[in-house]
C-alpha cells in the first residue's frame, strides 16, 4: 500500500466450489469513489453457488465457469458499475443449464407451421419433434436449456457490455448462436439463431 492505493501482488482463494486469483489488482482507497482496476482468474466457478450468495436466482443456473476479467472502474455500488464499468471479460463452461429457460418453445411453433406448409407440397414432413426431445430431456433429468461447451468475450464499456464475437453453444435441439451486447441495468439487445437439428425436425 501506498498513499492509501493497493496492489495485491499475489491473492488467492478458494470460493464457490472453485478457485479465484487477483493477483495483479489494484484499489484507491482515499479516492472519492473507489477506483479499482481487477484482474482476475478463476477455475471451476459454481454459477448455482455464487448467483445463490447475493441474488435470488441461485437455483435457476447450474455449471461451472472459468473467467478471465479485466475490469476498471469507480465506486462499488450498483449505480456506480452501471454507469462506469470498462474493460474485457472471457470466460467458458463446458456446460450450462438455464433451468428457467425454454428456446425450443418460442420458436417451435412458427418453425413448425411453416414446415407443415413444405410438408403439404412434398408429402416429407411429418411434425417437430418438440414433444419428443422435452421427453428425452426429462428422462435424463435435464429442466430448462443446457448450453454446451460455451466460450464467450465481451467488451465493457462504461456499463455497457458488447459481445466480440457471436457465442455458439450446443443445445438438445441443435446449435444456437447468440451476438448483440445490453448494460448492466438490465438492458438485453440479442440476437438468438437456431439451427434445428434433425433429430428435432422430423422428415
Amino acid at each position: 500500500m501506498k498513499n492509501g492505493k493497493v496492489k495485491f501482488q499475489a491473492l488467492d482463494f478458494d470460493i464457490y466450489g472453485g478457485h479465484i486469483s487477483a493477483a495483479g489488482s489494484t484499489f484507491n482507497l482515499p479516492a472519492r469513489y473507489t477506483e479499482y482496476a481487477l484482474k482476475l482468474s478463476t477455475q471451476n466457478i459454481q454459477i448455482g453457488q455464487a448467483l445463490d450468495a447475493h441474488t435470488s436466482m441461485g437455483k435457476v443456473m447450474t455449471g461451472a465457469l472459468n473467467q478471465k476479467l479485466t475490469l476498471s472502474g469507480r465506486g462499488l455500488s450498483g449505480d456506480d458499475l452501471k454507469k462506469s464499468l470498462d474493460g474485457s471479460v472471457r470466460f467458458s463452461t463446458k456446460s450450462l443449464t438455464i433451468k428457467s429457460l425454454d428456446l425450443l418453445g418460442p420458436i417451435g411453433a412458427p418453425v413448425d407451421k411453416a414446415l407443415k406448409k413444405a410438408g403439404n407440397l412434398y408429402g416429407q414432413y411429418e411434425g417437430l419433434s418438440a414433444a419428443s426431445a422435452q421427453t428425452q430431456s426429462a428422462s435424463s433429468g435435464l429442466k430448462g436449456t443446457t448450453l454446451k461447451n460455451i466460450e464467450a468475450f465481451l467488451d465493457f464499456n462504461k456499463g455497457r457490455f458488447k459481445l466480440k464475437k457471436p457465442i455458439k453453444a450446443q443445445t438438445h435441439f441443435g446449435a444456437l448462436s447468440l451476438s448483440g451486447g445490453g448494460a448492466l441495468d438490465n438492458t438485453v439487445d440479442l440476437k438468438a439463431t437456431a439451427s434445428l437439428s434433425p433429430s428435432t425436425v422430423n422428415k
